[in-house]
């Protein structure tokens, strides 16, 4: 065998490596693409929010005075229809904290928390203070119910977007989202008609 012959057959070796090399590397590198892709896709779903700022759907009236100072007692709220609340509801305010919680039979019933004046990164689900309802939206599709308050004076400015399903309800002002809110998702689908009701 010649040595021409012999070189052109170590070089035809050598490019079916390549090739082969490269074929692997395009196969690892498209798998880890698709092993990324899929795991934001699924990091990124909506899912039912069951803490904000630290507090727990559920959790015990003592254990949240106990890690949270601040709070105190707000009087009874009357509801715009008319309705008073329950003798097991307690409501609690902390304004430093911006955090407003219910609470029934001493457990954490609902938590609400107002965004501040300046820019801030709070967010619930991706949404974020100062986000519009077309980000909700576009973000929950059909399944987003929305509300106005029922005070004249404000139903034209205040709306809520509630996703239902998974217990997040957004609050807007003149298209502007001002506050959140997080329910057990049963318990948000009841709250239609007490302070908020469909828009005209």
């Amino acid at each position: 065998m010649s040595s021409e012959t012999t070189v052109m057959s170590a070089t035809k070796k050598l490019f079916k490596w390549l090739a082969a090399a490269l074929v692997t590397l395009g196969l690892v590198a498209s798998l880890i693409a698709l092993g990324t892709y899929l795991f934001y896709e699924i990091k990124d779903r909506p899912k039912v929010e069951s803490e904000l700022k630290g507090i727990a759907i559920g959790e015990k009236f003592s254990e949240v005075m106990f890690k949270h100072s601040g709070f105190k007692v707000n009087t009874p709220p009357k509801n715009l229809n008319g309705s008073e609340s329950s003798p097991d509801e307690k409501d609690y305010s902390n304004t430093n904290e911006r955090l407003h919680v219910s609470f029934k039979n001493n457990l954490v019933d609902s938590v609400r928390y107002a965004c501040s004046k300046e820019y801030e990164y709070t967010s619930v689900s991706t949404i974020s203070c100062n986000d519009s309802s077309e980000k909700i939206k576009k973000r929950f599709g059909e399944n987003i119910r929305t509300l106005c308050f029922m005070d004249d004076e404000f139903k034209n400015q205040l709306r809520v977007y509630d996703a239902i399903e998974y217990g997040i309800r957004y609050q807007l002002f003149y298209n502007k989202v001002v506050g959140f809110v997080i329910f057990k998702p049963e318990e948000l689908k009841k709250q239609e008609g007490i302070n908020w009701s469909k828009c005209d």
